[in-house]
């Protein structure tokens, strides 16, 4: 009987430091994927923006090939809007989804 409850308490320690041990706060998934996005306009040309800060929201889909689909994109700009569509449209992401054809939007500060 001695043994029995050394043994269960044993495996209770044993579990209450691994449950512990996985309380770090992983980032976010949709952190991840708009910080993925917003690389792709990193380092390129935006002089043609009438302002020097412009704020476009982007709505889309992840298909099977891990491709970006637009589907929707609002700003004040409307060369900036297409500018990010011509440049997302397509382009291949590292992100999994979780669902397949989810529907994400993320916000894009483009700087002068």
């Amino acid at each position: 009987m001695k043994k029995g409850i050394i043994l269960v308490l044993a495996i209770c320690i044993g579990l209450a430091i691994d449950a512990k041990a996985n309380t770090n706060k992983p980032h976010s998934s949709a952190d991840q994927l708009r910080k993925e996005v917003a690389a792709h306009f990193k380092g390129q040309d935006l002089s043609f923006l009438e302002k020097n800060v412009e704020v476009v929201k982007v709505s889309f889909l992840i298909n099977a090939k891990n491709e970006l689909v637009i589907s929707n994109v609002e700003g004040e700009d409307v060369s900036a809007c297409d500018y990010v569509k011509t440049t997302l449209n397509f382009k291949h992401v590292d992100f999994a989804p979780v669902k397949q054809l989810a529907r994400y939007a993320v916000e894009i500060r483009l700087v002068k």
